[in-house]
């Protein structure tokens, strides 16, 4: 015998409950035509329905009673704090969606300047959820899926709820994807658990909000209503109870204070006919018309992180923080010194030391203003300058060595580039890392990413010469011709992982930490002069350095390979090795 599926006529059932529901308090605000009250000729105007009756909370409360305690389950199941601590906030999260629903039955749509401050507990979550983020965790994504899956709370914000809840849903799904990708069965069913969650809200928004949430135009004002019950305090509208009627049947409670007035702009949209009443009176003709003509102010979508704002030294800190910043300021007077030694014709060797000790401090500066700019443009354009500006000191010598034809040094530069970043710097970062911290932990992705292109690089130094090794026929031109083509690869290599980087997986790159910088930086003007001045002065020192090698390799004997792999690069790298 077949059994006949009730639930979709059910969902059919509560919604249409719900359009009467509506259409009740809609005829119920409209004057009784000739009734009286304590003799007037007036009747009390209806009191503004409570949130809890709200049909669209009755039906979220059905969804979230069916969809929480699984994914609370499985959160317990998996056993990790993060991950119970991650479920936490997401149900909270979905009390706070619940609250600004049951809203909707007593108050007017929020203007857009007052959603900042209405959704200020959302924010606050957001903000709580993304710190606890931590990348050294093993549930580090774990807690990224759940804190992008809260951002399903601004859908009562949103013209399309269902697409802005497919937007959170794709946002999410890369973290949730590396869940999946540990194989961990509990963690699994956890993951699967909240995607799950989320998709349903999707569909549930489809059948009960799918051209956005529908507000009370005759409620009351939101910004008073989430003042007197602020999100996060259990959304419980406060509605006093005035003594009843003596006319037949039970007459609406009066709200405290009388009713609120209908916004300016519903009242505009209403053009009641000549002789009509005024719209205060028209009763279901007034709450049709507020639906059919009330503006949704094209809302802009809030986020639920808030970015802070950059503090910026005043002038006497931002100089104390340029010239006192660093020990190896101490090196800064021998910068004049080793600009004007060639041209005082002091010897090789004075010239070299003057200026491969000035360019030391010089680098650090370089790699100080150029952070500091980055935290005023942006991540996108400061990693651009990180990339461009960070390298300028090794580039400059790179540039003066091809000048002096010293083709050597460039390419022992190179060399000395890749292993001092290799093996001095990031063996100082595994040595002082493993002496603070017990166990450390490093993003395998990142450096998977990093390995793939210093393969590449080193393939584009090497394949050049294997081929003017292996054929003897190959002319000097055609090698030339093979390296010029193999740098233009690069070029394009590097531009394709910037965009990796900073548009489309940024989180790899990205320190938690970094997000929480509440550090004073210099202003952008500043950090700009100081990043042109240093720039050009690295430039003079450079060129005299450059200018030396020659001289000192001849009298010291000194090979300029030895100079381009060893010397060079700790002058370039001086930041780094500094920075670890």
């Amino acid at each position: 015998m077949s059994v006949i599926d009730l639930s979709p006529f059910n969902a059919i059932l509560t919604r249409l409950e719900g359009v009467a529901e509506r259409l009740e308090r809609g005829a119920a605000s409209a004057p009784s035509q000739g009734a009286t009250a304590n003799g007037s000729g007036a009747a009390p105007a209806a009191a503004a329905p409570a949130a809890d009756d709200c049909a669209i909370a009755v039906a979220f409360d059905a969804f979230i009673q069916e969809k929480l305690p699984p994914l609370t389950a499985a959160a317990k199941d998996v056993g990790n704090q993060d991950v119970i601590e991650a479920t936490d906030f997401f149900a909270d999260g979905m009390g706070l969606l619940r609250e600004l629903l049951a809203a909707t039955g007593v108050c007017a749509k929020p203007q857009d300047t007052a959603w900042q401050k209405i959704l200020g507990a959302v924010m606050e979550l957001g903000t709580k959820a993304q710190k606890a983020c931590d990348n050294r965790s093993e549930c580090f994504q774990n807690r990224k899926s759940a804190a992008e899956a809260l951002n399903v709370i601004t859908l009562v914000t949103s013209l399309s709820p269902p697409a802005h809840v497919q937007n959170v849903l794709e946002s999410m799904d890369f973290y949730a994807t590396k869940v999946m990708q540990k194989k961990n069965e509990k963690e699994t069913v956890w993951i699967k658990a909240l995607k799950t969650a989320v998709k349903d809200l999707k569909d549930w928004c489809g059948e009960n909000c799918k051209l956005g949430v529908m507000w009370n135009p005759r409620g009351k004002v939101a910004a008073d209503y989430f003042a007197e019950n602020p999100l996060g305090s259990g959304g419980k509208a406060s509605a006093a109870s005035e003594p009843k009627g003596k006319g037949k049947g039970k007459g609406p409670a009066m709200p405290k204070g009388g009713l609120a007035a209908p916004p300016p702009e519903l009242l505009a949209k209403m053009k009641p006919e000549a002789g009509s009443a005024a719209p205060a009176a028209a009763g279901m003709s007034a709450v049709f018309a507020g639906i059919d003509g009330f503006n949704t102010g094209m809302l802009n979508k809030v986020g639920l992180v808030v970015k802070p704002s950059v503090k910026y030294y005043s002038t006497a800190d931002a100089m104390k923080a340029i010239f006192l910043g660093s020990y190896l300021n101490v090196l800064l007077p021998l910068t004049p010194l080793g600009i004007a030694a060639p041209r005082l014709g002091w010897s090789d060797e004075a010239v070299f030391c003057l200026n491969f000790f000035a360019i030391l401090p010089l680098a650090q500066m370089l790699g100080q203003a150029t952070e500091h700019l980055s935290s005023s443009v942006g991540e996108t354009l400061g990693g651009l300058l990180n990339a461009s500006f960070g390298n300028a000191v090794e580039m400059l010598l790179s540039i003066f060595a091809l000048q002096e034809g010293l083709v050597g040094v460039v390419q022992g530069s190179l060399l000395g580039s890749i292993l001092s970043n290799l093996l001095l710097v990031l063996g100082m970062c595994f040595f002082f890392g493993g002496i603070k911290f017990h166990n450390q932990k490093y993003n395998a992705d990142g450096a998977r990413v990093q390995s793939n292109l210093l393969l590449l690089s080193v393939l584009a130094m090497v394949i050049p010469s294997l081929v003017a090794l292996g054929d003897e026929r190959s002319s000097q031109l055609d090698t030339l011709y093979l390296s010029r083509g193999a740098a233009c690869l690069l070029g394009v290599m590097y531009a394709l992982y910037l965009i990796f980087q900073l548009k489309t997986h940024p989180d790899y790159f990205t320190s938690e930490s970094a997000e929480e910088d509440d550090e004073e930086h210099m202003t952008p003007l500043l950090a700009t002069v100081l990043l042109v001045a240093v720039t050009l002065i690295v430039a003079l020192a450079s060129e005299g350095l450059v200018g030396s090698v020659q001289g000192i390799s001849k009298n010291q004997g000194i090979s300029e390979h030895f100079i381009g792999v060893i010397l060079l690069p700790i002058v370039g790298n001086a930041a780094e090795h500094l920075t670890a």
